[in-house]
């Protein structure tokens, strides 16, 4: 099957990109300049379908650029990191389509068509309006799995995932019938005990009928007819076997905690590889001359005129990792309630940044020693105006839960990368990106967290 999607994925690519404007990084006209097009950024348009677990961003289906309007107090912004990450794994990932609806069944999907056209309607036509490469289909439904209770008898249980299973398939083959590759990653897991339980429903119950949906979708997928879907097979991953969440994978056990987008992110970016090769760079790195300066620091602590490093820190240092140079601190918890972070200043690029442009922000992240603490790590740019205005655009975060941590994991780096901004009001100096830890270890473990510079770069219009 991959040799097949991988195929189909290169073909369409070639043909969707000369079509495609806006965040894409693609400078070039068309002009058949055969070094311009060898150089050309490959640009993988993505879109999200489903329920809340495909919910990643604001009630809008058009996600292709945020508007930052410090003048309004915009309030923020940003992607829900614990349920999109690929960008992290697979630079190329550009999101222009956000297809979640909490609370959505399979039903309610397939009515979103019937309803009037509005921005916030996120029918399957309009998400396929977008253009988007591959639609990351998360709608198995666990909201339909509401109708199980402890009286819901075996046959009544089969009968159920059938029809879920008749509609789930019909919404992925409205994408497929377009020529849209879809990862469909069924129904993530889930973890409620009884007492807790979703829709007050039999959690033994619920997650029997989750397997069996996933093991459907599954073999769906498996058929060579249906070459244009790939399933997610998370069992491992971020669920056992009996479709229950692994541990660090859920904050409420039924929604991923950031561990577990990474997870999932991490998984789905290696299908998107295998069908459409590998992704050589950032979506937006080539899309023109990066404005941010690179780190020139020959002192061994931190870059003063980029970087600003507070909190609880054992220990500042440059240091070069395969080539690149980043800004590294090691944080250590001093007293109660500690926390840190690394500021990343705009300032350098405040004279070339300019009001009604659009621009690609993106910068390479490595964080180490997470697993030693309960510690929480968020990612963000604060962009503030000199009237007191403010707008935040959230790249990285947990949720506030007790659960939500990254105590699995020892060490994760990437490309973190922002969607396009643009600039609907004037910035003042004061803004900055910040990488922020909080509830540092009390024991004597040490996390490191090292940043590279910030990259920037004036993007096209969307068409």
């Amino acid at each position: 099957m991959f040799n097949k999607l991988k195929l189909a994925g290169l073909l369409l690519m070639l043909v969707t990109l000369t079509a495609c404007g806006g965040g894409s990084g693609d400078t070039s006209e068309g002009s058949g300049d055969a070094d311009k097009d060898k150089n050309r950024t490959k640009t993988l348009r993505i879109a999200t379908f489903g329920d809340s677990t495909a919910n990643v961003s604001s009630v809008k289906h058009n996600v292709q650029v945020f508007n930052a309007d410090l003048d309004s107090n915009t309030p923020e912004q940003g992607l829900d990191s614990r349920k999109y990450l690929i960008s992290l794994y697979y630079p190329a990932a550009y999101l222009v389509g956000n297809g979640g609806i909490s609370g959505d069944t399979t039903a309610t999907m397939i009515a979103r068509d019937e309803l009037p056209a509005s921005a916030t309607r996120k029918a399957t036509e309009d998400i396929i309006a977008l253009k988007p490469q591959v639609v990351l289909f998360r709608g198995g439904s666990i909201n339909d799995l509401q109708a199980i209770t402890e009286d819901t008898t075996p046959a009544e249980s089969v009968s159920l995932v059938n029809a879920i299973y008749a509609k789930h398939i019909s919404l992925v083959e409205k994408f497929t019938i377009a020529n849209i590759a879809v990862l469909d990653a069924g129904i993530l897991g889930y973890s409620n005990s009884k007492v807790e339980g979703f829709g007050h429903t039999d959690p033994d119950k619920v997650r029997a009928a989750l397997v069996a949906l996933n093991v459907k979708f599954k073999t769906y997928a498996e058929d060579q007819t249906h070459d244009k879907v790939t399933f997610v097979d998370l069992v491992g991953v971020v669920s056992d076997s009996a479709g229950k969440y692994l541990p660090n994978m859920t904050y409420d056990g039924v929604h991923l905690s950031l561990q577990g987008g990474l997870a999932v992110a991490k998984e789905e970016a290696a299908l998107i590889k295998n069908i459409f090769g590998e992704s050589s760079s950032s979506s937006f790195e080539s899309g023109g001359k990066n404005l941010y300066p690179a780190i020139n620091a020959t002192e061994t602590e931190r870059d003063n005129s980029l970087f600003d490093v507070w909190g609880d820190v054992n220990k500042r240092y440059i240091k070069t990792v395969k080539g690149k140079k980043y800004q590294f601190a090691d944080f250590k918890q001093a007293s109660d309630a500690a926390s840190g972070g690394i500021n990343i200043r705009l300032a350098p690029v405040m004279n070339a940044l300019v009001k009604g442009k659009t621009y690609g922000i993106s910068l390479d992240i490595i964080v180490e020693n997470m697993d030693a603490s309960e510690a929480k790590l968020s990612a963000r740019l604060d962009l503030e105006n000199n009237n007191g205005g403010k707008y935040r655009l959230t790249a990285l975060s947990n949720s506030e839960s007790v659960n939500d941590t990254l105590k699995g994991i020892k060490k994760f780096s990437g490309r973190m990368e922002l969607p396009p901004l643009l600039l609907k009001s004037a910035v003042a100096s004061s803004s900055s990106f910040i990488v922020h830890l909080s509830h540092l270890p009390s024991s004597n473990a040490i996390i490191s967290v090292g940043v590279s510079a910030l990259n920037i770069v004036e993007l096209p219009p969307v068409q």
